[in-house]
């Protein structure tokens, strides 16, 4: 093993052990702590920049699937990620550092001693020696800073996908834009809500729009209102639905029906309750 001690620099005595206490060290070589704590910077130092560039990149792909979750999983839009599943994949990033840095540097070196052996040495971009801890802290700072802007992003960013044709009851003053603005049963508070329906499908070009709205409270339905629409064109429609603010609407379950011309187009069921 000291013929790799010219590419190795500071600490080589400790890497010739690892390398000869495993048989196989391109595989793996032991546990390396400074790997684990330091992770791209320890990468960097040792100009393993493709390895320390990787880090920044699997973190970006799991805020990626952290951003994607909440819709594919039917989480809804208040869904958060608890701190531990944000540590998580930066625990496991630093583990695998740990496991592998060791089998990872030796592939690098004794691929470099091979090429200049060669006498075809590394792209210069390879070609570093030993450790530089000034490679270290500026590389992986401008990784970071490089990294900075996705991951901002992503951090805010949920993938909300498009509704599909159907009928939604919300409250407030702008209709939901996506899945993650929608619940199967959605719930409403008596005092606080002014709920409204929203239609998005085919153009209505002058079909009549009706809807029923019914309350299931009482183990029974009861018929409570219902309008018809017969001058609309459009492939989305907003409507008043009904006032929970009114202090005589009784609590419980509502279910509402959307018929296009007579036909029954979609229901929605949701539920009035006291905050």
């Amino acid at each position: 093993m000291t013929e790799y001690r010219p590419y190795l620099g500071n600490n080589a005595a400790y890497y010739e052990q690892k390398w000869k206490q495993h048989p196989h060290p391109a595989r793996f070589a032991g546990w390396n702590w400074a790997a684990f704590f330091l992770g791209p910077v320890w990468a960097a130092s040792r100009h393993l920049y493709v390895l320390a560039a990787g880090y920044f990149l699997l973190y970006l792909a799991f805020l990626l699937v952290e951003s994607l979750l909440p819709a594919l999983l039917n989480l809804g839009a208040g869904a958060s990620a608890t701190p531990i599943f944000l540590a998580a994949p930066i625990l496991l990033l630093h583990a695998a550092f740990g496991l592998a840095a060791n089998a990872v540097y030796w592939r690098k070196v004794t691929k470099m001693a091979q090429l200049e052996t060669a006498g075809r040495p590394s792209p210069p971009l390879f070609r570093g020696r030993g450790q530089s801890k000034k490679a270290g802290a500026i590389v992986s700072a401008a990784m970071l800073l490089i990294a900075a802007a996705p991951a901002l992003f992503l951090f805010s960013w949920a993938w909300n996908p498009p509704l599909d044709p159907g009928i939604y009851v919300y409250d407030g003053d702008q209709p939901p834009s996506g899945e993650l603005d929608t619940a199967e049963n959605p719930v409403f508070y008596k005092y606080e809500s002014m709920i409204q329906l929203y239609y998005i499908g085919e153009a209505l070009d002058g079909r009549e729009l009706r809807y029923e709205l019914y309350y299931l409270g009482l183990g029974a339905e009861e018929r409570i209102a219902g309008q018809a629409y017969p001058f609309f064109s459009g492939s989305t429609l907003s409507l008043n639905l009904l006032n929970a603010e009114d202090p005589e609407l009784p609590e419980g379950e509502y279910r509402v029906d959307v018929y296009l011309d007579d036909e029954l187009f979609d229901m929605q069921s949701f539920v009035i309750t006291v905050s």
